[in-house]
């Protein structure tokens, strides 16, 4: 009689693993990016790394879940790239389209006066697997901005209104990778909306003759 479950389950891991996705590319959708109206023809400097303060750190993108209780199974990767490098390169192209002279550096007091840092506060998703072959992909992003001077101290710091969403796939064959696009190019637009304002530009424009 215990053969029976035993081989059941192993039938339902052996689906799971051959149609889910463990490993995704982090993209944007650089056509969908919303962008600051008012050009700036200034310089900034921004920071390579981002700061990554989710319980999950590193290329962690989400995870997948068995049964009605969301028990956690495989865990979802970020292949084309570490992550909190990842973020800050989409930033700078966003940044020198919306007219700014972008200088990415490795540290903050390699800088030239304050540093525009990129902070990860959430990008998470659940897969739920009990409606197989269909998959329900739920999750979100949020991120944070902050000026810093070259001696680690904040001048500045603002939020994004983050991105949140549910994305139905066949098979769990593109959930993750079509969220993560989500919330990756709707926080990035926000970012770009929030160095596009008057506001970011004179607390920029100060801090550099400060």
């Amino acid at each position: 009689m215990r053969t029976i479950p035993l081989a059941f389950l192993l039938l339902v891991t052996s689906i799971g693993l051959e149609g889910c996705q463990l490993g995704i590319s982090a993209l944007v959708d650089r056509d969908e990016l919303i962008k600051s109206a008012n050009p700036a023809s200034m310089k900034v400097n921004l920071l390579a790394t981002a700061r990554d303060v989710r319980p999950s750190q590193g290329n962690h993108a989400g995870r997948h879940t068995f049964t009605l209780f969301m028990i956690p199974t495989f865990e979802v990767k970020v292949q084309n790239g570490a992550l909190n490098q990842t973020i800050p390169a989409y930033l700078k192209e966003g940044l020198e389209s919306s007219g700014y002279d972008v200088t990415m550096v490795n540290e903050l007091s390699q800088a030239d006066g304050p540093s525009l840092v990129v902070q990860i506060d959430e990008l998470k998703n659940n897969l739920f697997s009990w409606l197989y072959p269909l998959g329900i992909v739920t999750g979100g992003a949020k991120f944070c901005l902050a000026l810093v001077d070259s001696d680690g101290k904040t001048m500045w710091v603002r939020e994004t209104e983050g991105n949140s969403g549910v994305m139905l796939s066949l098979l769990y064959m593109s959930g993750f990778e079509t969220r993560v696009k989500d919330d990756l190019t709707t926080n990035l637009s926000q970012m770009l909306q929030i160095v596009g304002s008057d506001e970011f530009k004179s607390v920029l424009r100060n801090a550099q003759a400060s």
